[in-house]
């Protein structure tokens, strides 16, 4: 029986070692900084007017899963109604939930009431596509520079 020893094989472990937790620091960072800067797209560069504040304020990134070999994470706008401003809506009638009528302030600040409203529908204004383009961005940024520290670290 013969023995191979390889010269270096220990600081060659530990340099391999080093250069995969630098990727995957990258990976996770990326996943991170791009739900956060994906989300900030989507409350800061659309199109919709947000009256109340509230679809832009419930538009958020967080990560979901966090591994030693990478993230997972997503965008969320947890408005009920974020999907009908993102895809737009059908003509449709609105009828009451409660009681025979519906009833709305107008801008000259009467009231207005109806049994049922034929609602023309709505053109859809997307602010999602911003959000993942942006998070893509980010995310491909990131796994960069992970990887550029681990050829550094394999350079040593």
């Amino acid at each position: 029986m013969f023995d191979v020893r390889i010269e270096g094989e220990d600081d060659l472990r530990r340099a391999w070692s080093a250069a995969l937790a630098q990727v995957s620091d990258g990976i996770r960072s990326g996943v991170q900084k791009g739900v956060d800067e994906g989300a900030a797209e989507a409350r800061t560069r659309h199109r919709y007017t947000d009256r109340t504040g509230n679809l832009t304020s419930k538009t958020s990134g967080r990560i979901v899963t966090s591994t030693q070999g990478g993230a997972e994470g997503e965008i969320v706008a947890d408005a009920p109604y974020a999907s009908f401003v993102e895809e737009g809506t059908k003509a449709h009638v609105i009828l009451p939930r409660r009681g025979q009528w519906l009833a709305w302030e107008r801008p000259q600040g009467d009231w207005h009431f109806a049994r049922r409203v034929n609602h023309p529908g709505s053109k859809p204004y997307p602010f999602m596509g911003l959000a993942y383009l942006k998070c893509e961005a980010v995310i491909e940024r990131e796994v960069e520079i992970g990887v550029a520290r681990a050829e550094r670290v394999l350079d040593e």
